[in-house]
């Protein structure tokens, strides 16, 4: 784990602090964006489901006692910063789908695609305790519950990677994003939010009931 972190830290970034590619490619050994071609696109759903990812390593090793370097954390503000800087936003307030090589919105479409960064946010907050990572994460979730949620004339979309269309990603991500907020907040709002988004994720996904090993979490819960 700690050579795989080591090698995402050092040659992931890019040109603007806390902005990093999100692909290695294995032939040619070298980091792009999301982008193919010369064209430099910067994912932000991969670039808030890296760094949040890194925020759950930090709190394993953190659980056990294992050392770590200093710069995990580091890199995880870093990248909270960088998504709280005004530049990072589209004009709507939330995160376009990509950004240039300069860390600017490389188009205003409102998406869904961005969401996974405001858990980037929620886990620079656990993890370092600045308040304004918390702050800005309910800024930037309550920008994409105005978007979706709140009525949902404009369902979640362009999350996933390999379409441009309606998709569960985003409502996921919104869901977990929700859920953590609750968790750390203890706000009602936001538990009403994560249901609605798991009542919405639900209606996307299952058009029959599934069949559950038996024993397993689901089968013991009668998920239906």
């Amino acid at each position: 784990c700690r050579k795989a972190v080591g090698f995402f830290r050092k040659g992931s970034a890019t040109g603007v602090r806390g902005l990093r590619f999100s692909t290695y490619l294995i032939p040619e050994k070298r980091w792009v964006g999301a982008g193919k071609g010369e064209r430099t696109e910067l994912s932000s759903r991969m670039l808030g489901e890296n760094m949040t990812d890194l925020g759950d390593i930090i709190r394993l090793f953190r659980k056990y006692g294992l050392p770590f370097p200093n710069e995990w954390v580091r890199s995880l503000t870093d990248t909270a910063d960088f998504l709280l800087g005004e530049t990072a936003f589209t004009s709507d307030g939330i995160y376009p789908r990509i950004w240039d090589e300069t860390g600017k919105p490389a188009e205003q479409m409102d998406t869904a695609a961005g969401i996974p960064c405001v858990q980037t946010l929620i886990r620079a907050y656990e993890r370092a305790g600045a308040q304004r990572f918390l702050r800005g994460a309910e800024k930037v979730l309550s920008a994409y519950y105005r978007l979706h949620v709140q009525t949902f004339e404009r369902p979640f979309a362009y999350a996933t990677m390999d379409a441009r269309c309606e998709d569960k990603e985003g409502g996921i991500y919104f869901f977990l994003a929700a859920y953590d907020m609750y968790r750390l907040t203890g706000k009602k709002d936001y538990a009403e939010w994560a249901s609605l988004a798991a009542d919405w994720i639900l209606t996307f996904v299952y058009f029959w009931s599934p069949e559950w090993k038996r024993g397993s979490p689901c089968d013991r819960g009668h998920f239906n």
